[in-house]
């Protein structure tokens, strides 16, 4: 079928005064959207329809336009209530009629059998025909037409409040002078709005009161007064005549007056319904006058004035007022004065008395100020002795603060011990908060804060310090027996040893205050004064833990420098390098040309005595001889004097020239010479040369080593006879003794190995031989450089030529390193060389000119040096100013710093100084501790606020609980540093995480219109996150964190473990499958003083209230999240009219169960509403029992049977962005009537106290 429009200048048709050609076609099913007119056919018309058919027709014309619709022919099935064939006429859900049968003409002459005229721009229409017909009906023929509506006219209720003006296609609305049009372009009202009151007092009134006051208006009138004073309206009879409600209990004109959180009304009626006095707590004040388009009536009168603020009859605790009044009002000021025995503590002084006024927010000046126990200022003097708090054993005093103070003599450190049963301060929150607490300070130690019923820290608390405080503070709250604690002075303990190297007497196991020992230096050591030296000491133990005299120290005996051995050179052989005791030495003769007398005899060491001792010798020195009969230039060839060859230097080192008489002798040790007798006959005292082969003059003067004779002896038996005629030579033999030793000289190959020594040129000091070259080698230990000194005055060599040429020279070279050549009369080079190498060679090279004494080279071995540190971020023990070879430490990473081994990790190790200069284990690395990922917080995640971005020693993270759905549970502890000891810490928790709770009462689509369950609207997805839907049995509870349900009690008789979701609001079975989140409860806890009673017979709903502990956390979300309990403080006492919100899925009006959350907002009414409703079952509810546990509410609104445990939820006093959970819906005397709650309030104890309880009881399981 189709349906079409065309214009045509034939068959016109005057229709409602418009002129158009209609030409009708057919569309399937539908016409096309805003025709103008159409045509509508059965299928098969005129044919005759087919059975089963089921089509439906949407017509629309344009908006402003109605439909007129006509049937020219009906030719249906007929039946009874047309059963089986019809044509069903429909506007949206209304049926406009049913056809069925056959119709004629109404009218002669008139084609139309049927029709339909509609106020709407849109029709349905639906043909049915069933599986038979007996007959062939030919079906139907319609057609519509769009009719312009006069909306002035035709509408039930008036388009417009005022003046309505049509037009084809639509129509508009004015208002007369003085009125204005509101948006809805509908509505005229008067301006009557923007009047603030500023007066003390006044009047308020309607407009044009006492005459009539206009329609669909809303008039906004403000009275705002000064800070103190608080507006109060009072409303005299006769002065109130607003339109009277409807039936159902609405106004349609109301009086509605808000002040701050308090809200009055709606009101209306020929009597002013509320108080005749309203009193306010606020100064500002809001009237809200709304009109309709109905009946109107004089309107009313209110006076108003302002009430100042009072403030309470006391400023702080414990103490009085003056002067005394049965009220205080604004501006009053008062003197306060503490009670005896109380004093305010301030940050310098103490005060008994202070000035207050009553201020405009209704407190007083100073009143954060605390008269407190004078209770401080105790001192406790005593070695021992008890102190308890105030009162102890009976109750402490609140709001107070106490201090204590231990001073003991100093030397003794305060030991408190605590008895059991001595304790009892008021308990822990639940967060772990002290409300009264006993916290122990001594210097840098802090014990506490303590409370319980027994003590919790440790039964002795041992202290460092003879001084110690005690501080006891209290609050308001409920006050215990209090404390006693007893204290003694431990004396102080000096260490087990006064200075190293030292023995005390007597001995003992403990050395304690006010102790003396005599303290002896160890074998071989001494205690060096200013003018001598001791061995031992008297000391004392100090107050401070210190011995005196302990600046004293034992130190080695010092046994002074090795003494000298003529032909021979010591040298230390011991670690020691120092003359002190156990210092050993070895004597060396110089070789080749000295050896020891007594073989063996060398050694040598630092004895207790300060002598050097050698074990058999004592300290009689060894002594060197001259080596004797071996020649340092080997004689090569053969022959005779008498036509023989010449000697050369060296053949025969033992060979004296006798110049006068002319002659020789041989050396047979360094002070003896050995001739023939004859040669001494008038000679006893010759002249002697050594050292030379040629004896002209100048050899002699330069290279020769004069021999001074000191005596002769000729042999005893030699006979002396005239030379002439000598003919006996038997015993021809003498023997001459020098007056000086002579010095043996070979100056090459020699090796020195000592760790220190002295080197001089030959015969030094007396002149060293010409044309010689010497050549010394200093060869150390490696690990040891060699450092050569010289000393003023030891130093004398040929001087340079004038062109600086060195005819004799010394030059040292040690490795790459090359010193000289040196001459002259003083050493030209600087006083100390070092090298850089443990071998070192000195040449020293003569010419045949002038000879000089030479020099004296001392040398030792400077042990290597290895850096001042092993490796990075450690320190090392002991702490030296230069660290050399062989010397050991201990290395300790710096604090947050470790050593990762394979499988372990170190925080020190020992490290060695070796020979190349560098540490052993210097391989090893002290790198920063890592404290690993920072641990996990349920909710919350971790990110870094340091430069450093993992997790090593000073990182720092900061934990942020997933808002908007979780908060910390203490604010402020939140970052936590990678600790030296590799755990994350804070520095108020320690190790203690911290705890992301859910952000309670914070809708995450708040709610935005009202209505009430039994019968109101439906509610949105995050309108009520809190709601618990519970499927067996049908009730509600409410969320009050993540693992706690609080519902009512009676809902859990015979279900202690219920079937419950979170999450929904539509609780149909694919809904819970799928978007529910299910809870599993792991407990069930009902109220103690819930009575167990039959349902049927149930009058006694007292405690009706319950928790179930769900067996995981539930995760919060945009759709679950708790609702916050109520506080104890004074706002939180509910008045009349206060508004709260409920919520469920109980029955409705029609005893439904609906599949959707419904919620409503109720009012708190006075109890003797609820006692005055009837139930339907009975003619009295005083059969029932109310009690304060209960709140009423409702009027109109009301939850029904499926609702209870459901939240009766209002907005917080103190936080108007989040709700708490005022009461739990528990019972009523009637559906739709009023509803009695439960008031959880009553009940916060309770609910804590289990909370803490099982949650601790779980803690203590893990």
């Amino acid at each position: 079928m189709t349906i079409t429009e065309r214009w045509s200048i034939e068959g016109k048709e005057r229709l409602l005064g418009i002129t158009r050609s209609l030409i009708f076609f057919c569309l399937p099913l539908w016409a096309d959207a805003a025709s103008m007119y159409g045509e509508i056919l059965s299928p098969n018309y005129p044919q005759g329809y087919p059975n089963d058919v089921n089509e439906t027709w949407q017509i629309q014309v344009p908006s402003g336009y109605g439909i007129h619709l006509y049937f020219t022919h009906l030719d249906l099935e007929p039946s009874q209530d047309c059963e089986y064939d019809f044509v069903k006429i429909l506007s949206g859900v209304y049926v406009e009629g049913v056809l069925c049968g056959q119709k004629k003409p109404r009218t002669p002459g008139s084609r139309i059998v049927e029709e339909f005229r509609v106020p709407y721009n849109t029709l349905t229409m639906r043909f049915q025909s069933d599986f038979s017909n007996e007959e062939r009906f030919t079906g139907f023929a319609a057609y519509y037409i769009a009719v312009d509506l006069d909306e002035c006219m035709d509408f039930v209720d008036e388009p417009c409040s005022h003046y309505c003006n049509n037009y084809i296609g639509g129509y508009f609305c004015s208002c007369p002078p003085d009125y204005f049009l509101y948006e809805d372009n509908k509505t005229c009202g008067v301006n009557c709005s923007g009047n603030v009151f500023t007066e003390p007092t006044g009047e308020i009134s309607s407009p044009n009161y006492p005459n009539q006051y206009p329609e669909n208006s809303r008039c906004d009138y403000r009275v705002s007064l000064s800070p103190g004073y608080f507006v109060v309206l009072t409303f005299h009879s006769g002065d109130f005549d607003v339109e009277p409600a409807s039936p159902n209990g609405t106004c349609h004109d109301s009086l509605t007056i808000v002040s701050g959180k308090q809200r009055f009304g709606p009101y209306c009626g020929s009597k002013f319904p509320g108080p005749p006095e309203i009193k306010t707590r606020n100064n500002i004040l809001d009237i809200i006058f709304q009109t309709d388009h109905g009946t109107q009536h004089k309107g009313w009168k209110i006076r108003y004035y302002g009430d100042p603020v009072t403030c309470p009859m006391s400023v702080i605790s414990n103490s009085v007022l003056e002067p005394k009044k049965d009220k205080y009002i604004l501006k009053d000021t008062v003197k306060v004065t503490c009670v005896e025995g109380y004093e305010i503590v301030r940050q310098r002084d103490s005060i008994t008395s202070f000035v207050s006024s009553c201020q405009e927010n209704g407190e007083w000046t100073n009143s954060h100020l605390s008269c407190v126990l004078n209770c401080s200022g105790n001192v406790f003097t005593e070695p021992t002795g008890e102190i308890s708090s105030p009162n102890y054993p009976n109750q402490y005093p609140e709001n107070s603060r106490c201090d204590y103070r231990v001073s003991l003599s100093p030397g003794y450190f305060v030991v408190l011990t605590f008895h059991s049963g001595d304790f009892d301060v008021e308990p822990a929150s639940p967060n772990g908060t002290c409300h009264d607490s006993l916290t122990i300070v001594s210097g840098k130690q802090r014990f506490g804060p303590y409370c319980g019923s027994k003590f919790p820290g440790p039964p002795e608390i041992k202290t460092r310090n003879n001084i110690l405080d005690i501080i006891f503070q209290t609050d308001h709250g409920t006050q215990h027996k209090g404390w006693k604690i007893r204290y003694y002075g431990d004396p102080v303990t000096c260490p087990m040893s006064v200075i190293s190297n030292s023995v005390l007497e007597p001995k003992k196991d403990k050395y304690i205050l006010k102790d003396t020992v005599k303290v002896t230096c160890v074998e071989g050591y001494e205690i060096v004064r200013q003018r001598d030296s001791i061995t031992s000491f008297v000391s004392s133990c100090q107050e401070n833990g210190e011995w005196t005299n302990s600046h004293l120290s034992c130190v080695p005996v010092n046994c002074g420098d090795p003494p000298p051995v003529d032909n021979a050179q010591a040298s230390y052989i011991s670690a020691l390098r120092e003359p002190l005791y156990t210092a050993a030495v070895r004597y060396q003769c110089e070789a080749p040309y000295y050896t020891l007398e007594n073989k063996g005899h060398v050694i040598y060491h630092c004895s207790a005595s300060g002598e050097w001792v050698n074990e058999e010798m004592g300290t009689k020195l060894p002594k060197c001889v001259p080596v004797c009969g071996v020649p340092s230039n080997p004689i090569q060839d053969t022959g005779r004097i008498f036509g023989g060859t010449r000697a050369e230097k060296g053949n025969f080192p033992w060979q004296v020239y006798f110049n006068d008489p002319r002659a020789s002798g041989v050396l047979i040790s360094d002070r003896w010479v050995m001739t023939a007798a004859h040669v001494l006959e008038g000679y006893d005292k010759p002249t002697m040369y050594a050292g030379v082969i040629n004896v002209r003059r100048e050899s002699l003067k330069w290279d020769a080593e004069k021999l001074v004779p000191e005596a002769s002896f000729i042999h005893p038996d030699w006979k002396e006879e005239p030379t002439e005629t000598r003919i006996d030579f038997d015993n021809d033999i003498a023997l001459l003794k020098l007056k000086d030793p002579v010095k043996m000289v070979n100056c090459s190959g020699n090796v020195f190995t000592e760790p220190t020594g002295e080197i001089s040129s030959p015969n030094y000091p007396n002149q060293y031989p010409e044309n010689s070259r010497c050549d010394y080698r200093v060869s150390l230990s490696p690990g040891y450089f060699v450092v050569l000194t010289f000393h003023s005055g030891d130093f004398d060599v040929e001087p340079a030529s004038p062109n600086g040429t060195c005819h004799d020279s010394l030059t040292i070279v040690s490795g790459k390193q090359r010193f000289g050549p040196y001459c002259g009369s003083k050493f030209p080079g600087p006083p100390e060389i070092k090298t850089r190498n443990n071998i070192l060679d000195i040449i020293f090279q003569t010419d045949h000119g002038t000879q000089h004494k030479g020099w004296k080279i001392r040398y030792y071995g400077d042990p290597v040096t290895c850096p001042m540190s092993v490796i990075s971020n450690s320190v090392l023990e002991p702490k030296k100013d230069k660290y050399i070879l062989k010397d050991t430490v201990k290395v300790t990473c710096v604090e947050g710093y470790e050593i990762v081994r394979q499988r372990d990790s170190i925080t020190s190790f020992v490290s060695s100084c070796q020979e190349n200069g560098e540490w052993t284990n210097s391989h090893l690395s002290c790198v920063p501790v890592n404290c690993g990922d920072p641990p996990p917080v349920d909710n919350a995640q971790a990110s870094y606020i340091s430069a450093l971005r993992e997790p090593l020693y000073t990182a720092a993270v900061r934990y942020q609980c997933e808002a908007p759905y979780y908060t910390l549970e203490n604010k402020g502890h939140v970052i936590y540093h990678c600790s030296a000891s590799g755990e994350w810490v804070n520095e108020e928790m320690g190790t203690k995480l911290p705890k992301c709770v859910p952000v309670c009462g914070v809708p995450s689509n708040p709610i935005q219109d009202t209505g009430r369950i039994f019968g109101g609207t439906r509610a949105e997805k995050g309108n009520f996150p809190w709601q618990v839907y519970f499927n067996d049995p049908r009730a509600s509870g409410v969320l009050i964190s993540d693992r706690w349900v609080m519902t009512a009690a009676h809902v859990l008789e015979g279900y202690d473990k219920p079937t419950m979701y979170a999450g929904v609001i539509n609780v149909r079975r694919e809904s819970l499958k799928w978007d529910a989140e299910k809870l599993v409860p792991e407990a069930s806890f009902i109220h103690p003083d819930w009575k167990e009673e039959p349902t049927e017979t149930r009058i006694d709903f007292d405690n009706d209230i319950a928790l179930l502990k769900l067996k995981d956390p539930v995760k919060m979300g945009p759709n679950i999240s708790p609702i916050c309990l109520p506080g104890k403080s004074p706002e939180y006492e509910l008045q009349e009219g206060t508004l709260g919100y409920i919520a469920g899925w109980g029955r409705r009006e029609k005893g439904r169960l609906p599949a959707d959350l419904w919620k409503a907002q109720i009012p708190v009414v006075n109890m003797d509403k609820c006692r005055s409703v009837k139930p339907d079952d009975s003619d009295d509810s005083t059969v029932y029992i109310f009690t304060d546990n209960m709140i009423c509410a409702g009027g109109g609104k009301d939850s029904c049977q499926g609702d209870s445990g459901g939240a009766y939820a209002i907005q917080d006093p103190l936080n108007t962005t989040r709700y708490y959970v005022a009461g739990l819906i528990s019972w009523g005397p009637k559906c739709g009537t009023f509803g009695l709650y439960t008031k959880v309030v009553r009940y916060l104890d309770w609910i804590r106290e289990t909370m803490s309880q099982h949650e601790d009881e779980e803690a203590g399981q893990k």
